[in-house]
């Protein structure tokens, strides 16, 4: 889950849009919506979950059947589930954060530099 401790997290950097779709996600979170209601109301669903990255559980006879959410965040959940079962990529993740809190690390511009990009 995204840290959004202000001090210590990413959430200060972040673009106002995307912090405005964080924090209506937290307090939105998940509808819950019969097939029927969904079904009806499909168009304006889609254009909350591109707009707005809101989520919605579709029940059949009370039981959870399917999730709508838009391609956006799919795209970015599969990206993330691909790193994170992926064992060579998360062991440099951890490599780099360890270097990060030993204060080995550089400023965009030296490493430019260094590979001569600048």
């Amino acid at each position: 889950m995204l840290n959004l401790n202000y001090e210590k997290g990413i959430y200060h950097s972040l673009p106002f849009d995307i912090k405005a779709r964080i924090l209506y996600n937290l307090i939105i979170m998940n509808t819950v919506l019969p097939l029927t209601e969904a079904r009806n109301k499909f168009a304006e669903l889609i254009d909350d979950a591109s707009k707005m990255f809101s989520r919605f559980t579709i029940t059949r006879n009370g039981k959870p059947e399917a999730v709508l959410m838009s391609k956006e965040e799919y795209d970015a959940l599969i990206d993330t589930l691909e790193i994170l079962s992926n064992p060579v990529t998360m062991a440099s993740i951890r490599r780099g954060e360890k270097d990060i809190k030993a204060g080995k690390v550089k400023p965009l511009e030296d490493v430019l530099k260094d590979l001569k990009l600048s």
